[in-house]
């Protein structure tokens, strides 16, 4: 039951909001430009488009029965959903473009459509860890933030890769991914915001 709650807790969805709040928290940029009400909106507005929709879509899936479980244990009732994450992704990506100024805000979602469209694209073919990407995919933005753009680096980094490690173990120790399974998942995750970051640095 404590890994089932753990791997509940921090489940892939609430990662794009969290990532927000972390750039909110800790960016120079952020602290300097956007007061508190502005960043609880823009929090807010991630939060509603990329865990409470698709949330709620995968409730109305299980109801239908077009899923077996809300763990989505089988690669094929992955599809949909991570379509539908993608789309959501895609329309939170341009509203907050279209009202608010160019800013790291900018790379973190559009990090997280590379991640959806590659975990939806490998799902077609292979089982990958969703939680291991989306746990990679956040400690790959810290890498890619440095100590230049986030205060303390070095524990949220520390922090990042300890909780999933905890994931990774929970999702394993309760059967529903292999070893291989959860470490593709989490390479790809750091690997996409590694790939990314260093193609803007280099451009």
């Amino acid at each position: 039951m404590g890994w089932r709650i753990l791997s509940l807790l921090l489940h892939p969805i609430w990662l794009p909001m969290a990532s927000a709040f972390l750039l909110f928290s800790f960016n120079p940029f952020f602290l300097a430009h956007f007061n508190t009400t502005m960043a609880l909106r823009v929090v807010g507005s991630i939060g509603f488009a990329t865990a409470l929709v698709p949330g709620l879509l995968l409730l109305m899936m299980r109801s239908l029965g077009w899923v077996e479980t809300l763990e989505l244990e089988q690669r094929s009732d992955r599809k949909f959903l991570l379509f539908s994450a993608l789309v959501c992704q895609y329309f939170c990506f341009q509203m907050l473009r279209s009202s608010l100024p160019s800013s790291y805000l900018d790379l973190v979602l559009i990090g997280g459509l590379l991640l959806t469209g590659l975990s939806f694209l490998i799902n077609l073919f292979f089982k990958i860890s969703l939680h291991a990407v989306g746990w990679g995919g956040l400690t790959g933005m810290i890498m890619g933030f440095g100590p230049s753009q986030l205060n303390s680096f070095f524990p949220l980094l520390c922090g990042s890769i300890l909780l999933g490690g905890l994931v990774l173990s929970a999702r394993r120790a309760l059967g529903a991914h292999r070893w291989v399974e959860l470490g593709l998942g989490y390479a790809l995750g750091i690997g996409v915001f590694s790939a990314y970051f260093l193609y803007l640095y280099f451009d």
